[in-house]
């Protein structure tokens, strides 16, 4: 017959250890669980990279410049001009794609440029007004990635209507340029104005740098979960159901002087080659020379899976608290070996949670696992729990504590202070339930029984 007493062969405070270097000791497969996460993570940053990359790659529009070649000791050089304004207004259309179990923000967009230039001037410059080639002169707009025009490039200057066309000769921020013809003979004073029209496809981000001495950009988009980056953040943004809606104005702010060369431009604003653009989360982000918007897809199954990892200890020290508690007041034996399997089956529900996650989404995947990880631990409780009301209660708190993650992992902004107050409410539990418990008198080891001598009469040793 089982006896339902506290373990005689363990003293409690040696279980107690026991138990806590047991939790630490499983610390090493969450931390593998963390790794396996990891390296997931990492295969899906390099497939939505080669998605951004073979859509159109990551987008940086710095506006138009005039490009006029010169001639310095026999060689061939040019100078760009930036513009005195520029406005930038775009209508983006996100979309997601996928490869395999993996998807990526992309999007086209369609933008129009507009502003002027004051006529270029190499005064103050060791240039002779001679080798200037003023009839090569070209406006000229850099792509980060040759596959991000998705239709020709079309415009104006002073209202004559032009294409822009792939460039060969004039260098620009980027490898990929297109360029115009540029007339220059006008009365001094005269403005060049121009007007483009490009329509890009791009992934992850659409940022912009300011050229112009004064530049504003409009965007309009049906994405839901934009991040913006800078400086400058927008001056004016609205994020809706629908959408969101943003506007930047910088005065008498560039990330360029006025007139510079392509080499000194590219290497102002560290430019990396379009073949590695798709690596980045999005170009410089807060180097002041670039702003914009980030196409985030919200939190991803990967950095819940993380973030629920990292209160992998709580998960193991629920369970044991709540076992140890049975033993103490309900009377009811628990070997070591039942402790580790319930904490293992913990253990696997991150595992579950991982793989679930990469075929579903991550809410439905979430409540599999935990639902999986409860029952198993339910049915397996019960064969040492005894009762129905010692398992129910057992598996209440698991369950709890499954929703309590759940909830943590909502909340991005205040993951932190939820986590702090849950393994505080824990530990507040747990002292109340023991405040009156006597931990010496459980180190005290009980007498033995006496000996009780049988009653009645004396035996009697008969020999024959």
């Amino acid at each position: 017959m089982e006896n339902d007493t506290p373990t005689k062969d363990l003293p409690i405070m040696l279980k107690i250890l026991i138990l806590g270097g047991m939790a630490l000791t499983l610390l090493i497969p969450l931390f593998f669980i963390q790794a396996l996460v990891k390296e997931r993570s990492d295969t899906k940053k390099e497939a939505e990279s080669e998605i951004i990359r073979s859509w159109g790659g990551v987008q940086a529009v710095p506006g138009p410049m005039i490009s006029v070649p010169y001639r310095e000791n026999g060689r061939l050089l040019y100078m760009l001009f930036m513009p005195d304004t520029l406005s930038i207004t775009g209508k983006v259309e996100p979309r997601i794609l996928h490869r395999g179990i993996y998807e990526a923000a992309v999007y086209d967009a369609d933008l129009v440029l507009k502003g002027e230039f004051s006529k270029p001037s190499f005064d103050g410059l060791a240039v002779r007004p001679g080798d200037v080639r003023w009839d090569l002169a070209r406006i000229i707009v850099g792509l980060r990635s040759p596959l991000g025009l998705r239709d020709k490039a079309e415009g104006t200057i002073d209202g004559a209507p032009v294409a822009f066309k792939a460039e060969r000769e004039h260098p620009g921020v980027y490898d990929f340029t297109l360029g115009a013809p540029l007339h220059l003979a006008r009365p001094a004073g005269t403005p060049i104005i121009f007007s483009l029209s490009l329509k890009l496809k791009g992934g992850r981000s659409l940022s912009f740098i300011p050229i112009a001495e004064n530049t504003t950009v409009s965007l309009a988009s049906s994405w839901t979960d934009p991040s913006f980056f800078g400086p400058p953040l927008p001056t004016a943004r609205e994020i809706t159901a629908a959408g969101f809606t943003a506007s930047w104005e910088l005065i008498q702010y560039r990330a360029a002087p006025e007139r510079i060369g392509p080499d000194a431009l590219r290497a102002g604003l560290r430019e990396p080659d379009w073949r590695e653009e798709a690596r980045m989360p999005a170009p410089n982000l807060g180097d002041g020379k670039h702003f914009g918007v980030e196409f985030m897809i919200p939190v991803d199954a990967y950095v819940k899976s993380d973030r629920s990892a990292k209160y992998g200890i709580l998960f193991l020290l629920v369970p044991f608290i709540a076992l140890l508690l049975f033993e103490l007041f309900a009377k009811v034996r628990v070997h070591l070996v039942q402790y580790l399997l319930i904490a293992v089956a913990n253990v696997v529900f991150y595992l579950l949670l991982i793989s679930l996650s990469e075929h579903v989404s991550f809410d439905p995947a979430y409540l599999i696992a935990s639902a999986l990880t409860v029952l198993v631990t339910a049915i397996y409780a019960a064969a040492f729990l005894k009762t129905a009301v010692r398992t129910i209660g057992f598996s209440a708190i698991l369950a709890l504590f499954y929703v309590f993650l759940f909830l943590i992992l909502l909340s991005q902004d205040y993951a932190l202070l939820v986590g702090a107050l849950g393994i505080f409410a824990v530990l507040a539990l747990f002292m109340l339930a023991t405040r009156r418990i006597d931990w010496y008198a459980l180190r005290r080891k009980k007498p033995a029984p006496s000996a009780v001598p049988p009653s009645g009469p004396p035996a009697i040793d008969r020999k024959p």
